[in-house]
């Protein structure tokens, strides 16, 4: 059923971005003449123009199939309509922006590793559910994945590349610089959720090094850095398990790279979500799965890896203190530092009034 609304029904704000898809603006609901709500949206206006009635109302069905997803860690879509030839989608608001603008304000500073994991485990119990929802993503980069209050992750723009397929947007999308396509979409070959994983690998090599995993001058060169899969390991700062996962979801055989739920499925996991007081969603692979730790594991952060140093460093003086307790055996002490007592010598040179020895001089 199509929606009754209109961009009459709209205050727009401000302008918030715009990019290959189409235009972005932070709108409010509004009646006749008054506030419907002070609720916050965020409205995405994208062209049809080059799209007959059929192919909208195809693009509308499949944004109204996006609308129905529930899931915490997924922006909302709220409504949809065309007008003017221009599909709008009007969906959650993020007032803490996304990941990219966040990477920048750091200026060159690490993210403490337990933020790292914290956004990385919430993408993939989203990613998880549009999978088994078999909607693939096809466009998961930093600036898609967006941040909601108490930093939680929201990941957005589902669904829009498929929508696009037949315009010639979706083209315009790898003339310019793809970092997140996979070695198979470089390659032209069929292409399944592995792609998404490797998207999601480049987003956390970037939460990690602060920069994308792959870079080149031109895009052929770029092509040539994905398809070889050869990049920096990141900081050896950060614990031996987060450089694995990054390997693992960089790995460039789509056949050995794993499914997002066999991410989530890995040993500690689940026990590292909880430590993070990250939600679980009961649709998850791991909502059900025993916990094999009575205390949730934390993550390894710097902090956390200053407290273990002190533990170390409060071992080695318990032992040097046990050392030093044991019997002391009282070494000999070199020639150069041993004093030497002056030779003992009689009160007086004479005994019996005869000289001890005979004088040096006459």
């Amino acid at each position: 059923m199509a929606s009754k609304s209109s961009l009459k029904d709209f205050e727009f704000l401000n302008k918030l971005g715009e990019g290959s898809y189409g235009t972005v603006f932070k709108v409010r609901r509004k009646g006749k003449g008054y506030v419907v709500d002070k609720k916050l949206y965020v409205m995405k206006t994208i062209p049809l123009r080059q799209m007959d009635r059929r192919g909208q109302q195809e693009a509308l069905n499949e944004v109204n199939i996006l609308a129905s997803l529930d899931n915490p860690y997924i922006v909302k879509y709220y409504d949809s309509f065309i007008e003017n030839k221009v599909l709008n989608i009007v969906m959650e608001f993020c007032d803490k922006g996304d990941l990219s603008k966040m990477l920048k304000v750091q200026m060159g500073r690490l993210l403490p590793e337990s933020k790292i994991w914290k956004y990385f485990i919430q993408m993939c119990f989203g990613l998880e559910y549009i999978h088994n929802k078999k909607i693939l993503h096809r466009d998961i980069k930093s600036m898609n994945v967006f941040l909601a209050k108490e930093d939680d992750v929201r990941i957005g723009d589902l669904g829009v590349a498929k929508v696009l397929s037949n315009t010639a947007a979706f083209a315009h999308t790898y003339v310019g610089t793809p970092y997140y396509l996979s070695p198979e979409l470089c390659e032209d070959k069929p292409y399944n959720t592995k792609s998404d994983v490797w998207a999601l690998g480049c987003v956390l090599y970037e939460l990690c090094a602060l920069r994308h995993p792959f870079d080149a001058n031109n895009q052929g060169a770029l092509f040539l850095k994905i398809v070889r899969g050869h990049y920096s390991p990141i900081s050896n700062q950060f614990s031996p398990e987060l450089r694995e996962v990054v390997d693992l979801c960089l790995c460039k055989d789509y056949r050995r790279r794993p499914g997002v739920q066999a991410v989530l499925n890995r040993p500690g996991m689940k026990e590292r979500a909880l430590g993070l007081n990250i939600m679980i969603p009961n649709s998850s692979i791991i909502a059900d799965t025993p916990v094999t730790m009575n205390k949730p594991v934390e993550s390894v952060s710097p902090i956390y890896q200053s407290k273990m140093a002190i533990i170390e460093e409060e071992d080695k003086l318990n032992k040097v203190e046990k050392k030093e307790s044991k019997p002391q055996v009282k070494k000999a002490e070199p020639l150069g530092q041993k004093k030497i007592e002056p030779p003992m010598f009689p009160a007086s040179p004479y005994v019996n009034n005869k000289p001890i020895c005979k004088p040096l001089y006459r």
